[in-house]
């Protein structure tokens, strides 16, 4: 009758084992279900952030290539900084 009683309480831990460890799997599931989730939207809204930077310095180059007194004074003002006032 003992052996039966021990038998009876491992097949219950077990039985307890099984189940938290599932509930564990299904748990470390949606974690990373909702890691991979934010990782999309941030590589969405960086690439949303870059293609806005690409754009706004095509717009700069443009306007800079269109207006020769900007270009002339961005030339005059990097060649000072680079050799410095004389």
């Amino acid at each position: 009758m003992l052996l039966a009683n021990h038998a009876k309480e491992a097949r219950v831990k077990s039985e307890r084992v099984q189940t938290a460890t599932a509930a564990t799997a299904g748990r470390a599931k949606q974690v990373l279900d909702d890691a991979g989730e934010a990782t999309q939207q941030a590589w969405s809204e960086a690439s949303e952030m870059a293609d806005d930077a690409a754009d706004a310095t095509t717009s700069a180059s443009r306007q800079i290539a269109d207006s020769p007194f900007i270009d002339c004074a961005i030339d005059y003002v990097a060649g000072w900084w680079i050799h410095g006032r004389r």
